[in-house]
């Protein structure tokens, strides 16, 4: 072996370290250390300045596994686990080797001890001639690192510096004695830890925390003295343990002993486990605990391989029967909206229990077992009891989190249901109410849009949930489906007539887009289409639409919605009021010189409007000037237009007449052609029998002659006076002119009656209904058919209830069949009355 020199000394150290003045000893006590070698010895060692590529490899520290118990380490470095600086407060006065150079006197602790002078220490190895060390080395070797570790474990002063114990360590590899060396360094930490186990098991506390605490202590001061013992012995640890398969690293080593002597202990466990439950339930009922106590020693278990065998699953069951116990207490004690907001902070206080001392790795199955317990496990409660009360107070926010609480636990459908179910009821019970037909449409656009809010803010605009809306709508629309239709266009009818109070276009458009919201539901959109053709009808001809701009923006609107086909008629209805204003244009233009009175006629094209104002009243004599004025238009309109037929509609005219009922009182009354025929009669009398009247206007229908006397005689304006008097008339009374009648207007308006939906008209408009469904039926029937020229019965129900807009019975498809079969559209198969065959 080669004899050191002080010179090649300092270059080890500085190979090594680079540790600086690594002592108190002069240069004559270094020698000392240094056993004598021969110069054959110094030939074959290595040279401590060699190549790095020609040293001995010292491999870095690294996990190792496989040992006889199968405990696994995950990593063999220390500065994973444990930090100088987290440790108790006797932390040691050393730099370890690697680190940054410094001055190291003495391996010692700091908590107040003096400073202990190095010891001199002359350890001559003498050699056989076979280059061993003699028998004497080992021993007096190993007593010098015993000493030290004993020191380390009892918190003493080491009395060697940190390059005595290293170039020691480093003997013992050059001298093959590793496996010796390891074995008893093994041996000594087993029997300290053996008497750590007695003394924990021993000690004397008050409480389980107290328990933790020196627990937690003793851990602390484990983990540093293993660090020391490492730093002190770091060859045997690089060179050696971690090099070589089967041997732990010094600090894997540490790590499984105190497992097994100490945190394994069956009490030992018992007790930490149960104060860590208790510490943590502590919390959870609003007590202060120490987190960094918990933190670390959970950081223990997870260090020592024990946390998901002794600590999480025990925790996860103590959480289960904690909050099962609390959810219990609370849903019966609390409305809905507290219960969700007091979970929401329990998951939230779990969600951070696991970001400070909790592993991560716990996160998923304790959110999931927390969700589950005070979630799942209430489901039925939670939508079933609070749900109504949320939506009927539109309360956002505690819908959102009963949104986000129920999504998290898959339970969305339980919401999604219930949400769909008092849609129904509410829908419902908005319309069923009769005598709120007036207020039905008005009170449905604002349910409608309190729903679209709560589906956009608290449920983010789910696609199932908004699926389940609309079949919340449609269902509860079919509770009156012949109603509906008639009372969505009867709003619509008074929204678009002059007077309304809507007061821009921009109101207007937003105030549609909302009813087509409504319309959009309507089970019998085509009862829908003849119900607004009508009004439309009465709009245009009594010249009460507010514009025909607002009029285009609704057709426009339902042309969208429903295709082109829906509103044919409609925009040929608008078509013939441009073309009549252009027609009355011409005709002012070229026989204006002749008219007595101004005169607007609109020619409407007969198949485009409702069939009823095309049934004018039998028998209506006009008064001399109105009747010149006709047939004045009559050759205008013939001599620009040879061959087609004019047929003037007076129930459906209008006209404006000024009258005088007395001095005082002079007004412009605009009235039927009828009521203006009858008012025109007193101009010759004061004072008429109802017989007297009849027979001078020409009108057979008794019950219109009561209607048009009714509208003069008993409503607001009374321009007539009825004897005797009363709310109906007969046809025995006598009418005078009101000379005494007055009014704050000057204007006045007698045609609301022509304006009303009457009974008549509404039972015309569900004939005109029936009809028009069964054309529809028999076109779905011939469309179907030409196409697939045969079909079985049952398949050509479906495609042609699939093709409809309303709804329908089968057995009303069936007969709209039968009258195809005779007509010679359809017909059947002999072999299979079942079976239809198209006939082309």
């Amino acid at each position: 072996m080669q004899s050191s020199t002080p010179q090649s000394r300092k270059r080890k150290v500085d190979s090594i370290s680079q540790l600086e003045g690594a002592g108190d000893e002069s240069e004559a006590d270094q020698k000392s250390l240094a056993p004598a070698t021969t110069a054959a010895e110094q030939q074959n060692a290595p040279s401590p300045t060699a190549p790095a590529s020609k040293r001995p490899r010292h491999k870095a520290d690294a996990s190792v596994d496989g040992d006889e118990t199968g405990y696994n380490v995950a990593t063999a470095d220390p500065a994973a686990f444990y930090h100088p600086s987290s440790s108790s407060s006797s932390s040691r006065t050393m730099s370890a080797p690697g680190g940054a150079p410094g001055k190291v006197s003495s391996l010692r602790h700091s908590g107040g001890l003096t400073k202990a002078p190095a010891k001199k220490i002359s350890v001559n190895i003498r050699t056989s001639d076979g280059g061993k060390p003699s028998g004497s080395f080992e021993t007096e070797a190993w007593r010098k690192i015993q000493s030290a570790v004993a020191a380390v474990h009892t918190r003493q002063s080491v009395g060697f510096t940190l390059e005595q114990l290293y170039q020691t360590a480093e003997d013992f590899l050059t001298f093959k004695l590793a496996e010796t060396l390891y074995k008893r360094l093994e041996t000594e930490i087993q029997e300290h830890l053996q008497k750590e186990q007695s003394r924990v098991l021993s000690e004397r506390v008050s409480d389980e925390e107290a328990f933790l605490v020196a627990l937690n202590k003793t851990w602390l001061v484990h983990c540093d003295n293993m660090t020391l013992i490492r730093n002190m012995l770091l060859p045997l640890d690089r060179k050696y343990a971690v090099t070589t398969t089967g041997v732990r690293s010094l600090w894997d080593l540490g790590l499984f002993y105190f497992r097994q002597k100490v945190a394994s202990h069956p009490e030992i466990q018992r007790k930490t486990l149960l104060g860590l439950l208790h510490q943590i339930q502590a919390e959870r009922n609003g007590n202060t605990v120490d987190r960094n106590l918990l933190k670390s020693l959970i950081r223990m278990y997870i260090t020592l391989g024990l946390y998901s065998e002794v600590f999480e699953k025990p925790f996860l069951d103590a959480t289960e029967i904690y909050y099962t116990e609390e959810s219990k207490q609370y849903i019966t004690s609390l409305d809905v909206a507290k219960y969700l907001i007091r979970m929401e902070g329990r998951l939230e206080e779990e969600s951070n229990r696991i970001n400070v001392y909790l592993d991560s790795s716990t996160r998923k199955a304790l959110i999931s077992t927390v969700e589950r317990v005070v979630i799942s496990n209430h489901v039925d409660t939670l939508v079933g009891a609070g749900l109504d009360q949320l939506l009927d107070e539109t309360r956002h926010t505690d819908l959102s989190r009963m949104f986000e609480l129920l999504e998290r636990v898959d339970a969305l459908k339980n919401l999604r249901g219930a949400w769909n179910t008092y849609i129904k009821n509410r829908g419902k019970g908005i319309i069923i109410d009769k005598s709120r037909d007036k207020q039905i449409v008005e009170d449905l656009l604002t349910f409608k849009s309190r729903i679209d809010e709560i589906l956009a803010n608290s449920f983010h605009k789910n696609d199932d949930f908004a699926y389940a809306l609309k079949e919340g709508f449609e269902a509860f629309m079919k509770e009156r489906t012949d109603a509906m239709p008639n009372l969505v266009s009867s709003y619509i009818h008074k929204k678009l007539q002059s007077g309304n109070k809507i007061t821009s276009d921009m109101e207007l458009e937003q105030l549609l887009d909302r009813v087509i919201n409504i319309f959009r539901f309507l089970p019998s959109k085509d009862k829908f289409e003849t119900c607004y053709t009508r009004h439309l009808s009465k709009r245009l001809l009594f010249g009460k639409s507010a514009s025909a701009d607002s009029e285009k923006l609704m057709i426009s609107k339902l042309k969208t919605e429903c295709g082109a086909q829906f509103t044919q008629k409609i925009e040929k209805m608008m078509n013939d009021m441009e073309t009549s204003r252009e027609l009355n244009s011409d005709f002012k233009e070229q026989r204006g010189d002749e008219l007595k009175a101004d005169m607007n006629v609109l020619v409407l094209t007969h198949g485009s409007w409702p069939e009823e104002p095309f049934k004018p009243i039998a028998g209506l004599r006009l008064p001399a000037l109105l009747t010149a004025q006709q047939e004045l238009f009559t050759k205008f309109y013939v001599g620009k237009h040879s061959g087609r037929k004019l047929t003037f509609l007076h129930h459906r005219s209008t006209c404006t007449v000024r009258a005088m009922f007395n001095p005082k009182s002079r007004k412009e009354i605009t009235a039927s052609l009828a009521q203006v025929s009858v008012l025109m009669l007193f101009n010759e009398t004061d004072s008429l029998t109802f017989q007297e009247i009849a027979d001078a206007i020409g009108i057979t229908d008794v019950e219109e002659i009561k209607r048009i006397l009714q509208s003069l005689a008993c409503l607001k304006f009374k321009v007539l006076n009825k004897e005797p008097k009363g709310k109906d008339v007969a046809t025995t009374d006598t009418f005078a002119w009101a000379s005494g009648f007055t009014y704050k207007l000057t204007k006045i308006k007698l045609n609301q009656l022509q304006m009303k939906d009457t009974a008549e008209e509404e039972k015309k408009i569900e004939e005109e209904t029936a009809e028009n469904r069964k054309f529809a039926i028999q076109a779905a029937v011939v469309r179907i058919m030409k196409a697939r020229k045969e079909l079985q019965h049952n398949q050509l129900i479906s495609e042609v209830l699939s093709q409809l807009r309303f709804p329908v019975k089968s057995v009303a498809i069936k007969k709209e069949i039968e009258t195809l079969i005779e007509r010679d559209y359809l017909k059947r198969k002999d072999d299979d009355q079942n079976l239809y065959s198209y006939v082309a």
